[in-house]
């Protein structure tokens, strides 16, 4: 598996691959970090979404409850 840094290029690539269908993003440092949220998420999140996948948040960061985020 290949670490990317998720830019309009690396996730228009990723949408176009049939096979990726869930996408899996860490919630500290990816969804937010301590000024909140992270700049252009909720774009990035709106576009996989419209594409027909699926997100799912993870973390393994237990001070901050999901209802923070």
């Amino acid at each position: 598996m290949t670490k990317k840094s998720l830019n309009q290029a690396t996730l228009e690539e990723l949408l176009s691959e049939e096979k990726i269908e869930n996408f899996l993003l860490d919630a500290a440092g990816v969804i937010y970090n301590l000024d909140g949220p992270v700049s252009g998420i909720k774009e990035a999140v709106k576009t996989i979404q419209e594409q027909g996948k699926n997100v799912f948040l993870v973390s393994n960061n237990s001070t901050i409850g999901i209802d923070a985020i």
